[in-house]
């Protein structure tokens, strides 16, 4: 096994979104049960490519790819915003990590642990100083050991 990892370029936009949407269906699947269906797959997956493709050229989204030989065996990306100044964000620039995600044969070989260590090092180097993620119950353990801690008064209303 010869793991490589490199940064996403434009044309890894398609690749970026079916890995997204294999990430979401397995994340959905052990955290809740739920099965997507096709017509649902299929939407999440051409919402995922337009999205990715403004992304990547507008540089509000970046991500590593880990591959063994040609093969894509794990992902990180990180989004990029901006909200009004607070106290624990005076520049109010935000990244969210999203899709920290290893197929299922190349999980416990600390990819994750490499691409979360690059991930938070590009935020630095962007001048990032908060970073969210959302964390599944088998990543939350590995975020916690690099630092991130949960917030509970932290909320969410999704509109009807």
């Amino acid at each position: 096994m010869s793991i490589t990892i490199r940064e996403a370029t434009f044309s890894d936009a398609e690749l970026l979104a079916q890995t997204r949407v294999a990430f979401i269906i397995d994340d959905m699947r052990n955290e809740s049960g739920i099965i997507l269906t096709d017509t649902d797959k299929s939407t999440l997956l051409d919402r995922n490519r337009e999205y990715l493709n403004q992304a990547l050229s507008d540089n509000t989204f970046m991500a590593f790819l880990a591959f063994d030989e040609s093969t894509l065996v794990a992902t990180s990306g990180l989004s990029f915003y901006q909200v009004a100044p607070s106290y624990d964000c005076p520049d109010g620039k935000i990244a969210v990590i999203l899709n920290i995600y290893t197929v299922s044969s190349h999980r416990k070989l600390g990819i994750s642990s490499q691409l979360i260590a690059l991930t938070l090092m590009r935020a630095q180097e962007l001048g990032y100083r908060k970073i969210k993620l959302n964390a599944s119950h088998m990543g939350r353990s590995l975020y916690e050991k690099f630092g991130f801690i949960g917030e509970p008064d932290e909320m969410v209303y999704y509109q009807k």
